[in-house]
């Protein structure tokens, strides 16, 4: 019998993935995997690892190269990290929902490789009950993904333009908490405040996902960055969302402000939850980690 091997890599990231490790870990036998910290080989490109046969891996960075056991993305988001030209490494393919499916197979993968089995990061979120405000406050989080060069003006990423701009959200009836990626800053992405959020504000990282999954209607600062998803994450899903205008798009920040309340008011409309239900199942949520590790199960 194979020993089931969790392949992290040391960086910031570390923690995303333990949590999202521990959840399959936790349905898993005991005595039947490990978990190794790699080190990550920049001028190379790759982990430094031992390959062996014995092992079924589990690694969730799509660099790493010869694997033949399963992908889990660290994320939601698309950006084409997951694409087929990537996935081919990989026997296995984990992902959260059919439209990842259909994707994937449109760029040539083998459907026998695709397997939907959700986002295991998100389990215990769907254990906990969302925070019932008193304050009669709209709670706001800014939560952009990353912009690792902070000047990039082609970025992808709200961050740090727009704080030149959020003041002008300032209201007695709002509270506003900005959560930034760990690449960012030196801090992890707190998950436990989506929820505390009524409204989520957010670009092109997987907490836009994870927010609409949670019920949770999310505002695109537009005006900042939509014309660089089209030059630079074209055909994603990401860009999906920004020309089909899924969710709540603004174009300046006085017109963010009105959707803050309109959002508040009406949430999600269909076209928005049938997109995260194709991206993520319903079904899987809450109990993806359960998924992954019967899938992993048949191969050991």
């Amino acid at each position: 019998m194979k020993k089931i091997r969790f392949l992290d890599r040391r960086g910031i990231y570390t923690n995303v993935s333990k949590s999202m490790y521990q959840t399959v870990m936790d349905n898993l036998p005991e005595d039947s995997y490990l978990y190794e910290n790699c080190k990550y080989n920049k001028n190379k490109v790759e982990w430094e690892y031992t390959l062996n046969d014995s092992c079924f891996d589990i690694t969730f960075f799509s660099d790493v190269k010869h694997n033949h056991g399963m992908f889990l993305c660290h994320g939601i988001a698309d950006k084409k990290y997951r694409d087929a030209h990537y996935m081919r490494f990989f026997d296995n393919v984990c992902v959260p929902g059919f439209l990842w499916k259909e994707k994937l197979m449109a760029q040539g993968l083998s459907a026998s490789k695709i397997k939907i089995l959700g986002y295991p990061k998100m389990d215990y979120l769907f254990k906990k009950d969302k925070i019932n405000h008193k304050d009669g406050k709209i709670h706001i989080l800014y939560a952009p993904t990353h912009n690792t060069k902070p000047q990039n003006m082609n970025s992808t990423s709200s961050y740090p333009r727009f704080l030149n701009e959020i003041e002008l959200l300032n209201d007695k009836r709002f509270e506003i908490k900005s959560s930034f990626h760990p690449a960012n800053a030196k801090q992890e992405i707190t998950m436990d405040l989506l929820l505390w959020a009524d409204v989520v504000i957010s670009d092109s990282g997987s907490l836009l996902y994870e927010a609409w999954a949670l019920d949770i209607p999310v505002i695109f600062p537009s005006w900042l960055v939509e014309q660089n998803i089209y030059n630079y994450s074209s055909k994603t899903f990401e860009s999906d969302i920004y020309k089909n205008k899924i969710g709540y798009h603004a174009n300046n920040i006085v017109e963010m402000k009105d959707l803050i309340f309109k959002a508040y008011e009406e949430g999600l409309d269909k076209k928005t939850t049938d997109f995260i239900d194709g991206i993520f199942s319903k079904k899987l949520r809450g109990c993806s980690g359960k998924a992954i590790a019967d899938e992993i199960l048949k191969h050991i």
